[in-house]
């Protein structure tokens, strides 16, 4: 037992753990980004699905777990407040984002029948569903976050009570 102790020992003090702790939140981040970059660039390069299949499901996963574990700890966002405004306008930034890119991938595949009228019918439309499922979900979001922060606020009051 006292191996293992020696092993788990941690050797920082608090200012060597503060800045670790930084490094590893910027090198989290820094992978999350490569791969969000990667599944953007592989799916304008028309690469098949089933190839990126467990990169997509592991993005996926972290995502979620980040979602979750932030709205059961009280926290929305550094910079950003929850309400519609903000959902509203991340959304549109998504939607903006998502007709981009399918507006490049309609160009590419359409060697030189290109027709305007169709790419933005397309970009339209996918921009639009995206912004009203990204401001659904945003929505849900902010919903439990809110309620997350009154029940932590309770237990906080009944603690303090005590």
């Amino acid at each position: 037992m006292k191996w293992n102790r020696k092993i788990l020992k941690n050797n920082l003090d608090e200012m060597q753990e503060q800045k670790l702790l930084h490094i590893e939140a910027n090198g989290f981040w820094l992978f999350y980004g490569l791969i969000a970059a990667d599944l953007i660039i592989k799916s304008l390069t028309n690469r098949a699905p089933k190839e990126n299949v467990m990169e997509f499901v592991c993005f996926m996963a972290i995502s979620f777990y980040l979602v979750a574990m932030c709205i059961k700890n009280g926290i929305w966002d550094r910079h950003l407040q929850a309400n519609a405004r903000t959902n509203m306008v991340v959304s549109l930034i998504g939607g903006v984002i998502v007709a981009g890119i399918n507006l490049g991938v309609y160009v590419k595949e359409c060697d030189g029948n290109f027709k305007w009228g169709m790419a933005a019918g397309v970009a339209g439309f996918s921009a639009l569903f995206t912004m009203l499922i990204t401001l659904l979900l945003l929505c849900i979001g902010t919903a439990f976050y809110q309620r997350r922060i009154r029940v932590l606020e309770e237990e906080e009051e009944s603690e303090d009570e005590e």
